[in-house]
């Protein structure tokens, strides 16, 4: 799917003429034909300056640490390969950025690339949102699915101040989502406003047509979700909320024995708490052995040394 992401990213920058681009294309570790496809394609528009970056470290979050820090730009935009661009994707985003008077996180629009694809993944509607920690936006609002990482713009002041995504979360890791939801309370609680427009525009391939594979892809949602929920909970009991919301309407559910939630998928709100209690204590275990491996370790590896010099 590579080629027809690259070829919409493309087509945008070539609509936004006078400004510098890159294009950074992580290859997080691929095992096929990514590298060859990529060449080739850079052959056929060398009139785009794009890089690609190998990271070896399994994970989305680990890919996008990796595209940050080899890009250059003043203006980041991430995008996934299963996604195409609108033309006017980048002159719109450049639109806002040279309007900004303030940071800002922004995404736009998500439309199924292929109708035949269930209604999943995408946001599309046409009112404009902010969510802002001074109005406590996120206290009457989740910030999850405000934005997503498939349609995301920030300047690098941002990044630098934010810093990294956290690599414990995301697809190719344990808790396989929400590294876009955590990035963006992080920067909710420093005071850097989160927002949706509707005219930023991509268009998602994600391929899933069956009932199991929506279950499959709710449950990444929601176990992600929860780790975040938790991650976040003491900083600003408002990005805890969701989960009350969520055992409130639970509880309705067993009251009505109805599924209030996403009947057509089989996935009903107690499957959403269950998962968010799962996803909260995984990224409590992930959480220690992390820390664990960070300080034990290098212990380790002194006293083995020092063993073998004979001490």
């Amino acid at each position: 799917m590579i080629e027809g992401a690259l070829d919409a990213i493309a087509g945008s920058i070539r609509n936004t003429p006078n400004k510098m681009t890159e294009i950074i294309i992580v290859d997080n570790g691929s095992k096929d034909t990514t590298p060859q496809i990529i060449r080739s394609w850079h052959s056929q528009n060398a009139d785009m300056h794009a890089i690609m970056v190998h990271e070896g470290k399994t994970g989305l979050s680990n890919a996008r640490n990796a595209g940050v820090q080899a890009s250059n730009g003043h203006l980041v935009i991430f995008a996934d390969d299963d996604c195409r661009m609108a033309k006017d994707y980048i002159a719109q985003a450049v639109l806002y950025d040279e309007a900004d008077i303030s940071p800002v996180i922004r995404g736009g629009r998500i439309e199924l690339g292929n109708a035949d694809d269930l209604p999943l993944t995408i946001k599309t509607s046409n009112d404009k949102e902010t969510w802002r920690k001074s109005e406590h936006s996120a206290k009457y609002n989740t910030i999850r699915g405000s934005i997503s990482g498939a349609n995301m713009v920030m300047r690098r002041s941002i990044l630098d101040k934010v810093g990294k995504f956290d690599p414990l979360l995301g697809v190719g890791q344990k808790i396989a989502g929400s590294e876009d939801t955590d990035y963006l309370c992080r920067a909710y609680l420093m005071g850097i406003d989160i927002e949706y427009v509707p005219d930023m525009t991509v268009y998602h391939f994600h391929g899933r047509k069956k009932k199991e594979d929506a279950h499959k892809l709710l449950r990444q949602y929601n176990i992600g979700g929860g780790a975040v929920y938790f991650k976040h909970m003491l900083a600003d009991f408002d990005l805890f909320r969701p989960f009350i919301w969520n055992i409130k309407c639970a509880i309705r559910e067993i009251k009505t024995r109805q599924n209030l939630y996403l009947p057509a998928y089989d996935f009903s709100y107690r499957g959403v708490v269950l998962c968010n209690l799962y996803g909260m204590i995984l990224y409590v275990g992930l959480s220690l052995k992390a820390v664990l491996i960070k300080k034990w370790v290098p212990l380790g590896k002194y006293f083995f040394s020092q063993k073998r010099e004979g001490y």
